[in-house]
């Protein structure tokens, strides 16, 4: 039996939370597993439902997504490097500032939700 890749959205719109679910729902052997618009909110969830991969905005509601990553670098997640998910990036913010920023801080992928919705589901 194949086993269900397990995704997190974290974005602070609810439009984009909803079409990216929509989207990923009809890809076999994906599954979203929750969802959240806040960084505190995502990191939690994080720990608790531990997704496979995580597909994070810059813009949340409380703060940004560069404080997700700082989180998934704290200690609970480096000494088990396991349990960090893979981070895929997601924005409109695509500047070479965020892209160098979100990368020194571990996100394995970073696209732009204006252009590159294609490129975002052909990782997955």
């Amino acid at each position: 039996m194949k086993s269900m890749l397990k995704i997190f959205i974290a974005d602070d719109s609810a439009v984009i939370r909803e079409r990216l679910m929509i989207m990923l729902s009809e890809i076999d052997g994906l599954s979203v597993i929750g969802e959240a618009r806040e960084s505190h909110e995502t990191l939690e969830c994080i720990k608790v439902l531990k997704p496979d991969l995580v597909v994070l905005d810059i813009c949340l509601s409380d703060s940004s997504g560069l404080d997700v990553l700082k989180g998934l670098k704290g200690t609970e997640y480096s000494e088990n490097r396991r349990c960090r998910p893979k981070v895929i990036v997601f924005t409109n913010f695509p500047s070479p500032q965020f892209q160098k920023a979100c990368f020194q801080l571990g996100a394995d992928f970073f696209f732009d939700k204006s252009n590159e919705y294609r490129e975002l589901l052909e990782v997955l």
